[in-house]
């Protein structure tokens, strides 16, 4: 029964149905070990705030959220602060990271950084400040903990939100995009890929710059819809900004 479930959730993941989606992952989540019961709840509020139910989706996450050892920001008044420091802390750093395979990285690493993506991605139209806020968290995590997939993914995703200052923040704005395009190539997922020139053509439409966003995202349409599952909301975004 919980296989079935399962693969039913993803089964309506891939059909765009994200509600449906949210409430099987939920159902396949009964009964299951912390670890696994964990992964599908993230899953869960991931597909709610993907699909526009806000309050369930926040609901799901913050829990998820707790477990892991975060918090969600009760306001933009206390999120914005964290953003802008965390930003200025990596300019100062740098991008660089000490690559380790996926395998040799803590399983609450791991965890703490897919849950930042869902709510960053699942924010990112509802809620940019904290969608922002924990961005900028997805990307620290994963570069201190050095897996070259969601890094490549974090630097992609990095770069949209940073172009939302339009062509004032290229100069911070363009690293991330040549760092996250070189490591999406090396890593050469076709989800990693298709998301990278989805996010590209996210930050040059922000930019202004018309004729590279719609060739960033015609290529990310051929890629996610070719080549991935699942990926419905990504298909929209490059579907909205070209």
């Amino acid at each position: 029964m919980a296989s079935y479930r399962r693969a039913l959730a993803q089964a309506l993941v891939d059909a765009g149905r994200g509600r449906e989606a949210a409430e099987a992952f939920l159902e396949a989540a009964e009964g299951r070990p912390a670890k696994e019961a964990l992964e599908f709840r993230r899953k869960a509020g991931e597909q709610y705030l993907l699909s526009g139910h806000i309050p369930e989706g926040l609901l799901e996450l913050e829990g998820v959220l707790r477990e892991v050892g975060l918090s969600m920001p009760a306001s933009h008044r206390i999120a914005i602060p964290s953003l802008l420091l965390r930003r200025w802390g990596r300019r100062l750093r740098g991008l660089g990271f000490k690559r380790r395979e996926v395998s040799l990285v803590p399983p609450l690493q791991l965890a703490r950084i897919d849950t930042c993506w869902s709510a960053s991605a699942g924010l990112s139209m509802w809620d940019p400040v904290r969608g922002a806020y924990f961005q900028a968290r997805h990307l620290d995590l994963a570069l201190k903990a050095g897996e070259p997939g969601r890094i490549a993914r974090a630097l992609s995703f990095e770069a949209a939100y940073s172009a939302t200052s339009g062509l004032k923040a290229h100069a911070r704005t363009e690293p991330l995009i040549l760092k996250g395009k070189a490591l999406a190539e090396e890593v050469q997922t076709p989800y990693i890929l298709g998301l990278n020139h989805m996010s590209t053509g996210l930050a040059r439409f922000l930019e202004g710059r018309w004729r590279l966003a719609h060739q960033e995202l015609r290529q990310a349409d051929v890629l996610l819809r070719e080549r991935c599952r699942g990926v419905a909301w990504e298909l929209d975004m490059a579907h909205i900004y070209d």
